[in-house]
């Protein structure tokens, strides 16, 4: 680029984003904020040992039961106190209704939630076990729409489907249905609806949960104590994070001149060459370059955009997703956050990430997709480059209703690849993505599905994701 006559330079067009709506709002970390962290830690300690022993209890034959248990431990939050006993509890229950061929003895709503739980784990449960809810067309029982706890059940295990999964597709067809007719008089089908349980970012569906959890009156007060009081300390954390790294002046950002991108890309790569020294002095020499260099792709691909831009020139849809995939950015992520990973001490899944496995393509294909979904029409009318709307519109002759139905069907199937990737395979290769690894490109496409299926919510947060953000980060919940 160093070489380019002034001329040829192609300029990003300047976009007119809203004003910054949070301040100074995650700034300050008090002293008091501090003493109340580490006196929740201390209360913590009990509780934690109290639902280990309701997790191993001996009397292990009722299923139903051991496994609401383990949803609500999880989708209160606080499951990372309790990795090793929830997984020995799945491993021994899936093996024991492996043995009876999955004939399980449940209604819907409990069949539903085993489902998506063992799924959630990587158990690859048959879909066989929604059969006796089908009629003979092979359409879920009309019955089953007066029982909305069971359809918000069926709903959430829907989406963790893989390819050639039919029923299941059924099923999420029949549960949305009848959701929406719903939604008027239930609160429980307004939020599946809103958010899909497996698409949302976990630390906003956990504060979402326990607002339902206290109101169930079978509501474990050990369990519901437990999750109250680590929301707040991890929110105090969150904060005390925040406020660390908000500490660069947030005035001196009204003082940036015209070609401020300079001193963003400046600070970025100062910012990766600090990663670097620290990933260095804990023998990662090599973390911190990969991540670095997926920055000097996005760049690149900037500059491809610029100049497709000052030529006006429009992409075919294949020419523009080779580009896009990076501009989703997908891979900067997943490289910069393994980075600290303790479990991540070989260069291996780096070099797996970059080479595009399966599951960092779905990650990409819903990352892209969904934003040009909401946000085309208005960066068009920014100046920007034609996105993958436009080009699939121009390649097929296709109007723009057409084409969302298109990419809506695409990132669908994403999410069945993805969720493919995470079941335990029988004959795992040394190819495989390491499963913390994984995890952390499921939670990019969940943030991603958490901003992107209504408006560019990245953009215009006050519109939303004002309310989640200031509940997570902010908002401590009444004990």
């Amino acid at each position: 680029m160093g070489c380019l006559q002034a001329q040829d330079l192609a300029i990003r067009p300047l976009a007119h984003f809203p004003p910054d709506i949070w301040g100074d709002r995650f700034v300050t970390f008090s002293t008091e904020d501090s003493l109340m962290m580490e006196k929740y830690a201390k209360e913590i300690e009990p509780l934690k040992e109290e639902v280990k022993t309701m997790l191993m209890i001996e009397n292990s034959a009722d299923f139903a039961k051991k496994m609401s248990l383990i949803d609500a431990v999880e989708r209160l939050g606080v499951s990372y106190y309790f990795e090793n006993e929830i997984e020995e509890q799945l491993s021994h229950i899936f093996k024991e209704l492996a043995a009876k061929n999955f004939d399980m003895e449940y209604d819907l709503y409990n069949t539903a939630s085993q489902f998506r739980i063992f799924r959630q784990h990587g158990y690859k449960i048959p879909c066989d076990v929604f059969i006796k809810f089908t009629n003979e067309d092979g359409k879920m029982k009309e019955t089953l729409s007066t029982n909305i706890r069971a359809i918000v059940s069926l709903y959430e295990a829907s989406h963790l489907r893989i390819h050639g999964e039919p029923i299941l597709d059924e099923a999420s067809a029949f549960a949305t249905d009848v959701l929406k007719s719903s939604a008027n008089f239930s609160e429980q089908a307004r939020h599946a609806l809103k958010q899909v349980l497996h698409f949302g970012i976990q630390r906003v569906e956990n504060r979402h949960f326990i607002s339902f959890y206290e109101q169930d009156e079978f509501r474990n007060e050990t369990l519901l104590r437990l999750a109250k009081i680590d929301f707040n300390r991890v929110q105090l954390l969150h904060r005390q994070e925040l406020s660390q790294i908000l500490k660069w002046d947030l005035s001196a950002m009204e003082k940036f001149p015209a070609d401020y991108m300079k001193l963003v890309f400046q600070f970025v790569y100062d910012t990766y060459g600090e990663f670097a020294k620290e990933m260095t002095e804990r023998g990662k020499p090599y973390a911190a370059k990969f991540a670095k260099d997926r920055v000097m792709d996005l760049i690149r691909c900037y500059y491809t955009e610029a100049k497709w831009y000052k030529a006006k020139y429009v992409p075919t849809f294949e020419e523009y997703m080779i580009n896009a995939r990076i501009t989703g950015v997908a891979q900067i992520i997943s490289t910069s956050s393994i980075m600290g990973m303790e479990e991540i001490a070989e260069e291996k899944p780096f070099q797996q990430i970059i080479q595009s496995p399966r599951v960092v393509r779905a990650c990409e294909i819903i990352g892209r997709i969904m934003d040009d979904i909401v946000s085309h029409e208005e960066e068009q009318a920014r100046g920007h480059v034609a996105s993958g709307v436009e080009c699939y519109m121009k390649d097929y002759n296709m109007s723009r209703e057409e084409v969302v139905q298109i990419f809506n069907k695409m990132v669908e199937d994403a999410w069945k690849e993805l969720n493919e990737e995470f079941l335990i395979k029988s004959n795992p290769s040394d190819d495989d993505l390491p499963k913390p690894v994984l995890k952390r490109i499921l939670n990019l496409a969940r943030v991603v599905d958490a901003l992107y299926k209504v408006i560019d919510g990245y953009t215009y947060s006050a519109k939303l994701i004002k309310d989640d953000i200031i509940s997570t980060y902010t908002r401590s919940i009444t004990l």
